[in-house]
């Protein structure tokens, strides 16, 4: 449990509270490639 949300996400995006950053923030995601990369590995498990 967190002293801060009950079952929420909270993001510091601006650094207020000079915690240390502990998460990468993804601003651009090759959709095509994401999704070819996930069919790729997925049918490793069902074929």
């Amino acid at each position: 449990l967190s002293e801060l949300t009950l079952g929420h996400t909270a993001v510091d995006f601006w650094h207020v509270t000079d915690r240390p950053h502990n998460v990468d923030w993804v601003y651009e995601v090759d959709a095509d490639g994401f999704y070819d990369l996930l069919v790729e590995r997925l049918e490793r498990f069902g074929g």
